[in-house]
């Protein structure tokens, strides 16, 4: 399926998705389960694609550092007042693979759901993710140190993180305008 030149990009945070989901329906949900229902009404917003944001396997290490920063437990709590470390599901910026996380089915959930809908599905595409396609024992990490990029998120939130990329971040939810 080829997309117009200037798609429109629905965003989803997967996790979060899901889980809303599966409140609605009374079960677990995983991607390959999402109801045709439900892609429909994204079609139906004239999305031209959906980017399933948070799908790579997320770093235990990550989560670690967040269970550990006490500014972030507050943020958790006062989000979520009775949160427990177990909440904490990582950032979909911290990866630690780039697979599907099995909790959402995996890769092969991802391809159920593809093909089931005919749906175009995009992921961010870092060039890391590009390298280690290409060489699975590849340490590429072009801009970033990884370790300095979490501190940064911890201390400072995403403007932090640009700092230490080389190319440029933009982060927007929702419809893309033509």
């Amino acid at each position: 399926m080829l997309l117009p030149p200037r798609p429109i990009i629905y965003e989803i945070h997967t996790f979060v998705w899901l889980d809303e989901l599966s409140r609605r329906y009374g079960s677990a949900l995983m991607l390959a389960d999402v109801p045709l229902a439900e892609w429909q009404a994204i079609a139906a917003l004239g999305a031209d694609a959906v980017w399933l944001m948070g799908v790579w396997e997320r770093s235990p290490a990550g989560v670690a550092v967040a269970n550990n920063n006490p500014e972030l437990q507050a943020g958790f709590v006062r989000a979520l007042p009775d949160f427990t470390p177990e909440d904490n599901i990582g950032s979909a910026y911290c990866v630690r693979r780039y697979e599907v996380d099995a909790r959402l089915g995996g890769r092969s959930g991802l391809a159920a759901a593809r093909a089931a809908h005919n749906l175009v599905l995009v992921a961010n595409t870092h060039p890391a993710y590009r390298e280690q396609l290409i060489n699975p024992n590849s340490t590429y990490r072009k801009g970033l140190d990884a370790a300095l990029a979490l501190q940064s998120i911890c201390k400072s939130g995403l403007r932090g993180l640009a700092r230490h990329l080389k190319s440029g971040l933009k982060v927007k939810d929702g419809l893309m305008p033509r």
